[in-house]
């Protein structure tokens, strides 16, 4: 221990620097927070913020997320962490008085009791000009979101044949969600009904497209791409098992064979 406190005091020297690295050993921890701002402050004591080769940095996927809401890519938010309205809030100043946070004691200093500047500055880098006081700096031009359309929103909107289609980059969400089954199931019929509505193609989804076998006649016992049976994959040699549609506990059955089942479609939650 007192080693390693030797090693950090001697980045205390404009000559070296020190960064401090964490994972989810911190962030998921009790008191991870705490940990996490106890090495901000041991940074800046040591000099070794906003310097080459120093800082706070995280080794997982918040950089990622970091990003995706600085940018404003979630569906409730706007660049730099600002809400976007709802449907109730069509007016700007009660909008920036419902989410400026007001001090509790004289002389304290909140950053988002600058919302209202944050606002502003969005606005005027979107639409210049045209962003006035006189128009609430254009407030009107954004949408207002009746709810929140996260990924579970999105899949469920699509089992139920409400959204059409779906741009994935960068994201897997079979291997993200929970439920895969439904997930898949959710893919597939967004894609039949896109496709069925393009130069009549037949209402199949490309995730499930039959492998062509020379043991088995029957069309309904063919291995589907993804699901052989009891979900092995395709290109292992197959055997007789029982299919998806007699193997409920089967969590890798492809969407094609959920749909012909004979029994009604259970999902779990």
């Amino acid at each position: 221990f007192l080693q390693i406190c030797e090693m950090m005091a001697s980045t205390a020297t404009p000559t070296r620097a020190m960064t401090m690295m964490y994972a989810l050993g911190w962030t998921q921890h009790s008191v991870g927070s705490q940990m996490i701002r106890q090495g901000a402050m041991v940074q800046m004591l040591l000099g070794n913020i906003g310097v080459a080769g120093g800082g706070m940095n995280a080794l997982r996927g918040h950089s990622n997320i970091q990003g995706l809401t600085d940018l404003g890519l979630m569906s409730n938010l706007l660049p730099g962490y600002i809400n976007l309205p709802s449907e109730n809030e069509q007016d700007y100043a009660k909008f920036i008085a419902a989410r400026a946070f007001k001090p509790l004691r004289p002389n304290q200093l909140s950053y988002w009791q600058n919302l209202d500047k944050f606002v502003v500055s969005l606005m005027k880098a979107w639409w210049g000009d045209g962003a006035t006081a006189e128009n609430n700096w254009a407030y009107d031009y954004l949408p207002k979101l009746d709810k929140l359309y996260d990924m579970l929103q999105v899949f469920e909107l699509m089992s139920q044949g409400k959204m059409n289609g779906f741009i994935c980059q960068g994201f897997n969400p079979l291997a993200a969600a929970p439920n895969k089954a439904k997930m898949n199931l959710s893919l597939a019929t967004s894609a039949s009904i896109t496709m069925s509505t393009r130069r009549g193609f037949r209402r199949r989804s490309s995730a499930c497209r039959p492998r062509a076998s020379r043991k088995r006649k029957d069309p309904s016992r063919i291995p589907r791409a993804g699901c052989n049976g009891i979900g092995r994959a395709p290109n292992r040699p197959a055997r007789r098992v029982p299919t998806c549609a007699s193997w409920p506990r089967s969590s890798r059955a492809c969407a094609r064979c959920i749909r012909t089942r004979e029994e009604p479609l259970r999902i779990r939650s």
